[in-house]
């Protein structure tokens, strides 16, 4: 049996001060409509995580369509996909638990997809591009991790993320120069530096 999750997010409402009375009819665009359709709960409750962040950083994100698959056939081979349609797509197709580190990162790397492409302006890209030591946002010719989408993609992940993790698919993967690109592109710090720390007992 699949379940099949239909979320109803107004990002912009979140961000606004209890009380003002804003009528949020007038002021904002109708609430984008996300579907998730999974047969794993954990699965969904692991994008409604991965949405959920994006709603506090005030990353609007697109209406779209989000699947999980028990192979990586309608990923391409890769662990999740991406797909520019009306509306958007995302597929994910990673064989990790949905509680591993994994599963987030490959959530939120998706979704950072959606949303940069959907959200990021020609100067942002550019700027973006000048700042990677990139030549181009998509190109089938070079390799992905050449591409500014994927950097994008993995940056907005790794700072979505509610720990530090290693980025080992792109180049200049630091904390120090990741922080900087994930300002640049969001205009704000990454997530993971205000999560709780375990220290050992």
């Amino acid at each position: 049996m699949r379940l099949i999750s239909t979320l109803t997010t107004l990002t912009l409402l979140s961000v606004m001060p209890a009380g003002t009375g804003v009528d949020i009819a007038h002021e904002y665009p109708v609430p984008h409509r996300i579907t998730i359709e999974s047969a794993s709960s954990q699965w969904t409750r692991r994008i409604e995580w991965g949405l959920e962040r994006f709603r506090i950083a005030g990353l609007a994100l697109p209406p779209m369509s989000i699947s999980v698959h028990d192979n990586d056939a309608p990923c391409e081979g890769n662990s999740g996909l991406y797909r520019t349609s009306d509306p958007v797509e995302v597929h994910l197709c990673s064989p990790s638990p949905a509680d591993s580190t994994t599963a987030k990162l490959i959530t939120l790397h998706e979704l950072a997809h959606a949303w940069a492409e959907t959200q990021l302006t020609t100067d942002r890209r550019a700027a973006f591009l000048q700042l990677r030591a990139l030549d181009t946002w998509v190109d089938q010719r070079v390799p992905p991790h050449e591409w500014g989408a994927e950097h994008a993609a993995e940056v907005v992940s790794w700072g979505l993320m509610d720990e530090l993790v290693q980025i080992i698919r792109i180049y200049n993967a630091e904390p120090a120069e990741l922080t900087v690109a994930f300002e640049s592109l969001t205009g704000r710090s990454p997530f993971w530096e205000a999560a709780p720390v375990n220290v050992p007992g």
